[in-house]
């Protein structure tokens, strides 16, 4: 057991370490949940049944687990695409497709952003519980995570959270949010889970306005004026251009210089308003469909061409033999036209 050492509040941060875990986890698998829900919501992908206790693993959990995902790395495109395929080969065993005829290798890229995300909040949630409250370098790196062994944890603190290009980014956020005119009451959940949770999954996204008092407002009352009358605004260029998407009302409420982020609260990005783009599983299965279409076209069509080759045939049959009939009452004809012939009848002959 590490000795603690004192907080403002008079607590030990020993006291905190197990609850601020347990915080992290809940989170991590509050997250979980939102990739389960959006995976199973196309009835593609579930989960698989583990062994024990335990019977389904939470993502959060694989990208926590130092024996899969390295610690000793200053941010995820620092991680060699060696372990991020070993990363996701671990996810892929503990989730299986339901449709046997797509790989889960499909949803490569949506579960490695997703896991990327909840890496870099774990991140957050360390340096947030951990190394913030410290009052210095050594107190920072004597209050680590149970989980992390104590030289990675060192090598973290010094290597990143105290190192200077970390706490200028740190710094230059916090001025950021500092300068923000409308400032946000949703506090650290993200738009997109917002989004989520008020209709986005079930495919009924929130308008912008909605969005914007959800995101703005305590207690159903927004917090100052202005950001009163910046709602006031949406809704008055929703009733004079109601066709306007949300992206484009943002742009007309919310301009901004960087073509990244749409302006709302200067952190919302485009992507968070816009429509959910069709997915690589769901281009692959438009794929098939057409390719199924195109063969059962071509299968008719050999069908008809066989039948159009049988009935030429039976033309030609018919012709040769109409032919063949011509040409002997032909013959016929002539032969018993012929005078003296033995089947020619004449007037002054006796029967």
């Amino acid at each position: 057991m590490h000795a603690g050492w004192s907080r403002d509040d008079g607590r030990s941060v020993d006291q905190d370490r197990l609850s601020n875990s347990d915080n992290m986890e809940t989170e991590e698998a509050q997250e979980d949940q939102h990739l389960a829900d959006t995976l199973n919501g196309d009835k593609k992908v579930e989960k698989k049944q583990g062994r024990g206790k335990n019977k389904c693993k939470k993502l959060g959990r694989i990208v926590r687990d130092l024996n899969i995902t390295p610690i000793r790395v200053k941010k995820w495109t620092d991680i060699s695409p060696v372990a991020q395929k070993h990363i996701f080969d671990a996810i892929k065993d503990k989730f299986k497709n339901a449709d046997q005829n797509i790989e889960l290798d499909v949803y490569e890229n949506e579960i490695m952003v997703h896991a990327r995300d909840l890496w870099n909040n774990w991140r957050g949630d360390l340096n947030r519980h951990f190394v913030k409250p410290a009052r210095n370098l050594q107190q920072a790196i004597k209050n680590y995570p149970q989980e992390i062994p104590k030289a990675d944890w060192e090598w973290l603190v010094k290597e990143h959270f105290y190192s200077k290009e970390f706490i200028a980014k740190s710094k230059r956020n916090s001025t950021n949010r500092y300068s923000l005119k409308n400032h946000h009451r949703s506090g650290s959940k993200p738009y997109r889970q917002i989004i989520w949770d008020n209709g986005g999954n079930e495919n009924n996204p929130p308008s912008l306005d909605t969005l914007f008092s959800i995101t703005h407002t305590k207690g159903g009352t927004f917090v100052d004026s202005e950001t009163s009358s910046k709602h006031a605004q949406i809704q008055k260029e929703k009733l004079l251009n109601p066709s306007l998407s949300n992206v484009e009302l943002v742009d007309k409420c919310f301009p901004s210089t960087r073509h990244d982020h749409v302006g709302v609260c200067g952190g919302i990005k485009a992507r968070d308003l816009r429509s959910p783009a069709i997915s690589k599983a769901e281009l692959i299965e438009k794929l098939a469909q057409s390719e199924q279409e195109r063969q059962a076209l071509q299968d008719d069509n050999e069908v008809l061409h066989e039948e159009n080759r049988k009935v030429n045939n039976r033309m030609s049959r018919m012709e040769e033999e109409w032919a063949q009939m011509k040409k002997y009452m032909s013959a016929n004809y002539s032969q018993h036209d012929s005078p003296g012939s033995a089947g020619t009848r004449y007037p002054d002959e006796d029967y």
